[in-house]
């Protein structure tokens, strides 16, 4: 459906099955409620669960743009995104002693696939360190598609001397931070008032190699 239907109607679709499935309280909202007020002490019982409902309308239309992309949608992505900042991307490669090679630091926020295709499809060598998916056909499927769209994917766990290769060559290496780690990998930080245990791998390649570190997020309008 996410592929045969037109396609503002289908991410339309997902955005409302995203939200039904959050106020049906469905596997996954609890823990989103309850992590949602601890974050937002000040918010009441009804600000939390708007602010659920809006985050699984959000990730539901993500998700349909993602079945899009895995379905070999072939309009170009820079269709559905305005880049805007590139011009700190230039400079950063620029400034960098590694060829070019720069890290590119973002979260699991938005529509995050589409934002890769779309840097992908401006021109710019993108490898994006790969966390593997529990699911064997997922797996498959997210890397097959990745790998059509010209990103190279680096395995996390593996991905130490790839990483450093990938600058050396000038690449940009997208690294998400947004996901809890084990302790003995991690460091833990300040987010949201609670200590999280966070990787400390994108600031100590920075100083090691002196390759700048640029953010970068995709939001919907």
């Amino acid at each position: 459906m996410a592929r045969i239907l037109p396609r503002a109607f289908a991410v339309w679709l997902g955005g409302w099955l995203g939200r039904m499935y959050a106020r049906l309280r469905l596997p996954r909202t609890g823990i989103a409620r309850a992590q949602m007020a601890a974050s937002f002490p000040d918010w009441d019982s009804r600000a939390v669960r708007a602010c659920v409902v809006a985050t699984f309308g959000q990730f539901g239309r993500g998700l349909v743009e993602t079945l899009r992309l895995l379905g070999g949608e072939t309009e170009d992505p820079r269709r559905w995104v305005e880049l805007e900042g590139l011009e700190h991307l230039e400079s950063a490669k620029r400034s960098s002693p590694r060829g070019g090679g720069i890290i590119l630091l973002t979260a699991h926020f938005g529509s995050w696939e589409l934002f890769a295709a779309a840097t992908a499809r401006a021109g710019h060598t993108v490898s994006i360190v790969h966390r593997p998916n529990r699911n064997p056909f997922l797996e498959t499927l997210i890397l097959s598609w990745r790998e059509r769209a010209g990103l190279d994917v680096l395995q996390r766990g593996r991905a130490g001397r790839a990483v450093l290769q990938a600058l050396r060559k000038g690449h940009i290496v997208v690294m998400p931070l947004d996901q809890d780690t084990r302790r003995k990998e991690g460091v833990f930080v300040p987010f949201f008032g609670r200590p999280a245990c966070t990787r400390p791998t994108p600031a100590q390649l920075a100083m090691r190699l002196q390759v700048p570190v640029v953010p970068a997020f995709i939001y919907r309008e």
